[in-house]
C-alpha cells in the first residue's frame, strides 16, 4: 500500500478510505488490518475500511474492475459504502469497518486491495483530484505532479522505487 502510494505520489495523510480485499478470513483480514496500521499509524481507526465481496461474491478476475467502478463512485460522491454482511468486529484488527454508508465523507484518495492466488497482490491508489475543479485540488495536485510534495518520506520513497530525480 505504501508503495502504490508513493508512486502516484499520494500522501498516506490524504488516504480516505480502504477498499479492502476483504474476504473475511481471520488470517487474511488481520494481515490487511495490520497492514493499514503500519501505513496510517495513529489514523488506521480513523480510515474507513469496506470491502465489495459481501455485496457481490468474490468474482475472481473481474473483482478488481468492479471495485473501480466502486471506488470512483465513492469518491464522486463523497460516500463510503459500507461492507454488507460486516457483523460483529475482530478485537484483533483495529480499524473502521463501514458497515453502513459514511456520507458526506469528502475525500482525495482511496486505495483499493486485490490479493490473488499465489501470492498475486496489487494495490491501486484511486484520485479524486482528476476530476475535481476545486482551487484547493488543483494546486494539491499540481504540487504531488511537480514532486514537491511536502512529505519527504514518501518523496523518498518514491525516488528509490521509481529512480526519479
Amino acid at each position: 500500500m505504501a508503495q502504490a502510494l508513493a508512486e502516484g505520489w499520494v500522501r498516506h495523510r490524504d488516504l480516505g478510505h480502504l477498499n479492502a480485499h476483504g474476504t473475511s478470513t481471520h488470517a487474511n483480514d488481520l494481515t490487511e488490518a495490520t497492514a493499514l496500521c503500519l501505513l496510517a499509524g495513529d489514523r488506521a481507526s480513523e480510515i474507513p475500511v469496506m470491502s465489495v465481496k459481501g455485496a457481490g461474491e468474490h468474482m475472481l478476475g473481474g473483482t478488481g474492475a468492479v471495485e473501480a467502478v466502486v471506488m470512483a463512485c465513492a469518491l464522486e460522491h463523497d460516500v463510503v459504502p459500507p461492507t454488507a454482511g460486516f457483523c460483529d468486529a475482530d478485537p484483533a484488527c483495529p480499524v473502521r469497518v463501514s458497515n453502513a454508508p459514511v456520507t458526506g465523507y469528502r475525500q482525495k484518495v482511496a486505495l483499493s486491495n486485490s490479493l490473488g492466488f499465489g501470492g498475486h497482490n496489487a494495490t491501486w491508489p484511486c484520485l479524486r483530484t482528476l476530476h475535481d475543479r476545486s482551487r484547493e485540488a488543483y494546486r494539491w495536485k499540481r504540487t504531488a505532479l511537480r514532486e514537491e510534495t511536502p512529505d519527504r518520506e514518501a518523496k523518498r520513497y518514491a525516488r528509490r522505487i521509481l529512480g526519479a530525480r
